[in-house]
Order: C-alpha cells, then sequence, then structure tokens
C-alpha cells in the first residue's frame, strides 16, 4: 500500500511533484520547484493604500487673467477674474456652487473673491468668471500693482487624488489713478504766493485790451458792436476776441437823449498782487482827453457832437479778482472773476449838464458797468481759463506738482493739493 502525502507550501507556490511514500519501498520523486504569482499592486488595496485615489476628480486652473471693471464705483466690481478650470483625473467632480471653490487673493491687502463650479466629468473644463469688488474700508490701497494668488479648491471642499497642483502662477495687474474715481493720498505743497504773482504777470505781459464802441450814425445811434477786443498774449495764445460794450443812453427830459460812446481806450500797463484769499490784477489805461464821446439827440432836433458834452476819464484803472482754482484736468487756473472799473469823471470842465451829474457816482456806474461786463465776460471764457492754466503747467510741473486736488490761498502761500505725478 501506498502513502500519499502533500507537502504544505506558501501561498503562491506552484506543486511541480508530490512525494509518494511506500510502506515496502522508497520511489523517488523530483525535487519540488517554487513559483511565486505576480500580483500588480496597484489593483489591489491590501497591498496599496493608495489605491482609492485612483478613482477621484482632480482640478487644476489652466489659464487665468485678470481685467480692470468698467464704470467702477462703490459697491460694484474694480476687477474681473477669468479662470479656466479642468477636471485631470479619473472621476466626475460634484457641483459645488456654495462656496468659492476658484479663489483669486492679493496677499498683501487681502483683496479678493471666489465662485463656485459646476459638475466636471473627467477630462471637462469650464470657465469662471467673477467680480473683485470696490474695497469700501480702504478704497485708496486698491490703487497700484496687485499680484493675485489664484487657487482651485483651496479648501479641499472636493475630494481630488491630487491637491499639490491647485494653485495657478501668481497673475499682477496695476490699477491706475482715478480707477473707481479714487485717487492716491494728495501731497501739500506751499508756494510763496509772490511766486505766482509773478507767474501771473509774465503769463498776461503783452496782452492788449482795446475799449471802443464809437462808430458812425445809424438811426438815432452811434454805437458800434463788438468794437472793443482783448488779444491775450503770445504765452496765452495770442489770440484776439471781440467783445461789445453797450452804449450809455441817459435820459435828458424835455431837452432830449445824451448818448455815451467809449472813444479808443487801451491799456496802459498793469499790475498784479495778493489780495485776501485772491489776486488782483490792475490794469491801467491812457487817458487822451475825449473817452467818452458824447452825442444828443431828440424827438424833432439832433444836436448831435455839439449837444452833449464829451466826458475825460482819468486814473482809469480796471481791478480784476482772480481767485486760484483747479479746472476739471487738475490744472491751476482761476474761478469766478471780479471786475471793478473806476475813474475821475468830468464832462467838459463841468459836472451837472441838463440835469445830468456826470461827476456822481450813478452815472460813473452806469459807464462802468458796460466796461466790466465786457471784460468780465472774456476773462469768464473758457478758453481764456484754459490757456492761462496751459501757461503754468510747465512751471508747476518743475515743482513736481501733478493733479491737483484742491488750492487756496493760505497767508503769504498758495497752498496746493495734488497728486503725484
Amino acid at each position: 500500500m501506498f502513502k500519499l502525502s502533500l507537502k504544505t507550501l506558501a501561498i503562491g507556490t506552484l506543486i511541480a511533484a508530490s512525494t509518494i511514500t511506500s510502506t515496502t519501498a522508497q520511489v523517488p520523486l523530483l525535487k519540488p520547484v517554487e513559483k511565486k504569482i505576480q500580483v500588480n499592486p496597484g489593483i489591489n488595496p491590501t497591498i496599496n493604500p493608495n489605491i482609492k485615489f485612483a478613482f477621484l476628480p482632480d482640478l487644476i486652473i489652466e489659464k487665468a487673467s485678470i481685467r480692470l471693471a468698467a464704470n467702477c464705483r462703490v459697491n460694484k466690481p474694480a476687477l474681473y477674474v477669468n479662470a479656466i478650470v479642468k477636471n485631470i483625473g479619473r472621476a466626475k467632480s460634484p457641483k459645488r456652487m456654495d462656496v468659492g471653490i476658484v479663489s483669486a487673493r492679493d496677499a498683501s491687502t487681502g483683496w479678493g473673491n471666489g465662485k463656485g463650479i459646476p459638475t466636471l466629468n473627467p477630462g471637462a473644463k469650464t470657465t469662471v468668471t467673477f467680480p473683485i469688488y470696490y474695497l469700501k474700508s480702504k478704497p485708496q490701497s486698491m490703487l497700484g500693482k496687485h499680484t493675485f494668488e489664484l487657487t482651485v479648491n483651496k479648501g479641499r471642499f472636493i475630494k481630488e487624488s491630487n491637491f499639490k497642483n491647485n494653485t495657478y502662477k501668481a497673475v499682477s495687474i496695476n490699477v491706475p489713478a482715478g480707477h473707481c474715481n479714487v485717487q492716491p493720498p494728495a501731497k501739500v505743497k506751499k508756494i510763496n504766493a509772490d511766486l505766482i504773482a509773478r507767474l501771473i504777470k509774465g503769463a498776461v505781459n503783452g496782452t492788449e485790451l482795446h475799449l471802443h464802441n464809437r462808430g458812425k450814425k445809424s438811426g438815432d445811434s452811434y454805437h458800434k458792436k463788438n468794437a472793443s477786443y482783448i488779444k491775450l498774449s503770445n504765452l496765452l495764445g495770442g489770440t484776439k476776441q471781440a467783445f461789445n460794450i453797450p452804449e450809455t443812453k441817459i435820459d435828458a427830459g424835455a431837452y432830449g437823449w445824451l448818448r455815451y460812446y467809449v472813444n479808443d481806450i487801451n491799456l496802459s500797463s498793469f499790475d498784479i498782487k495778493r489780495d485776501g484769499n485772491r489776486f488782483k490784477l490792475s490794469l491801467f489805461f491812457e487817458s487822451n482827453g475825449t473817452e467818452l464821446k458824447g452825442y444828443h439827440t431828440a424827438r424833432f432836433v439832433d444836436f448831435g457832437d455839439k449837444g452833449a458834452p464829451d466826458i475825460q476819464m482819468n486814473n482809469m484803472r480796471l481791478d480784476v479778482y482772480l481767485t486760484p482754482t483747479k479746472d476739471s484736468r487738475g490744472r491751476l487756473t482761476y474761478g469766478q472773476v471780479g471786475v471793478k472799473f473806476d475813474a475821475k469823471i468830468q464832462a467838459g470842465g463841468v459836472c451837472n449838464f441838463k440835469t445830468v451829474n456826470f461827476c456822481g457816482s450813478s452815472y460813473k456806474r452806469r459807464i462802468a458797468k458796460g466796461i466790466e461786463d465786457g471784460v468780465r465776460a472774456q476773462l469768464n471764457n473758457s478758453t481764456t481759463r484754459n490757456k492761462l492754466a496751459a501757461a503754468f503747467a510747465p512751471q508747476l510741473n518743475r515743482f513736481g506738482i501733478g493733479k491737483i486736488v484742491r488750492v487756496r490761498i493760505q497767508g503769504s502761500y498758495l497752498v496746493i493739493e495734488h497728486q503725484a505725478r
């Protein structure tokens, strides 16, 4: 009788032969050969515990950019982030719109925002756009260069096979001054007001001012429209602007009407100095003895030139008051113009004629008003203001003065608050 005995082998060993033992004789057998079965550890979680990550999503930011928002203001977007997110994993990523899966954050200020993503199948991608809002707590910190860190799934809201590839490269953007109507903190520059007065005087030097409204008779009037002019200096553009001084008509009762016309008065000199919170530009005119030419008209008989005394105006002076301010471009200019004309008036050696007191203040004001209105209209002209601002700009640039925010006279100084260039 033979006895069969199986040799106990390790798992994975192939049996090549058996040992058969006889009670009467030994039968020689082949030597046992052991061979291990090759098992793939990548599909055996008992051998490789990392196998559980092989079938998870893997999110990355494939491409991203940041741009300035149009029409930025408080409670509105200042920037927009655009990012393309892709799932390069082997499983579907779930929809998460309740949290900022994609986010952008400036490490220096903490300024940023984020947005969720929809479901992404393996290999799928989506474009995510979201705003970064106006920073109300520190609006001026929005200006300048910002470097944003862009990440996907930074909070690990979604299980992934790899979290090490969730950060995109840094994205930088420069937010210029004026974006969202925000300016950097103003700098203050004090300039001696006398220096500014000299700049104004230099800019005005060479300006011509001609006052005239007398012409040929037309009907009852000798008035010539737009016969006066102001010709700006070359520094102010050299433009010539005509303007009108209306005739002065005085009711002399039964005698008729006395009509007066400005007769060829020209600017002879000027000066400027600080006057409180403004500058006073004093214009002086030449005297020729017949500054106002008088004419008589009546219902039936006109005595013309012989019927009204000519008026002499001595020490004619036109004071122009200029309050410093800034224009819409942040340049130094002047605000509303104050004008005051004064002169010593005498009518042909007498003060009273045909019930009219030529030397009195009321008549002087009537003459002065026409001159003042005409000059004021020209100086209040936007073209003149613009030319003066352009003339000041190079000198202020040399002082390092940028866009002006506020300007005022304080004591003997012109105080300028400005944005540095």
